[in-house]
Formats: C-alpha cells, structure tokens, sequence
C-alpha cells in the first residue's frame, strides 16, 4: 500500500484529491524485492489510473513476465471497464 500511495504522489499532504490530474503525480521510484508484490502493485495502478481516464503502459524487459501479469489481471480489467486503456509489454514494444 505504501508504495501505492508513494508512486501516485498521495504523500504530498495535498487534502483535496477532487482535481487529481497527470500534474498532480510527481516523478517516483520505488524498489520492490522478490516476492513483494510487484505485479498486484502495478495492477491496482492501472486499474486505478484506468478509473482516472488515463491510457496506461506498463512495461517490463520480459515479454513472458507482461503476458503472465496482463493475464492475471485480465478479468478485474474487463469487470472495471479498463480493459481497452490498459496495455502491458516490453520496453522494446512501448517504444514503437
């Protein structure tokens, strides 16, 4: 959860989230171990920036670790109505 709110800029003391817009997220990085969650992280992210109206690119450098993930995720995209503004691939695809 903390890495959550840390990559979504909800840490700025900022109470009134009611205008949240691409200018309201500052630039993050966060390390997240083996184990720790990382693919339900960027899910919930997606899903959440899915909400907001924005097209989402998570990108990993491993085609295998992109499909396995997109696919976990599929069915909670489709159920939120996300689905067409997530996509999920390498580095090599996000740069074409």
């Amino acid at each position: 959860m903390i890495n959550i709110f840390l990559l979504l800029s909800l840490d700025n003391n900022d109470p009134d989230y009611s205008s949240f817009s691409e200018s309201n997220i500052n630039n993050a990085l966060n390390e997240i171990g083996t184990g720790e969650g990382k693919s339900i992280t960027l899910g919930i992210i997606s899903c959440l920036m899915g909400l907001l109206g924005f097209n989402v690119f998570c990108v990993s450098y491993s085609k295998y670790l992109s499909e396995r993930d997109f696919k976990s995720f599929e069915n909670l995209f489709k159920s939120l109505e996300v689905y067409e503004k997530i996509r999920y691939g390498t580095f090599q695809d996000m740069c074409r």
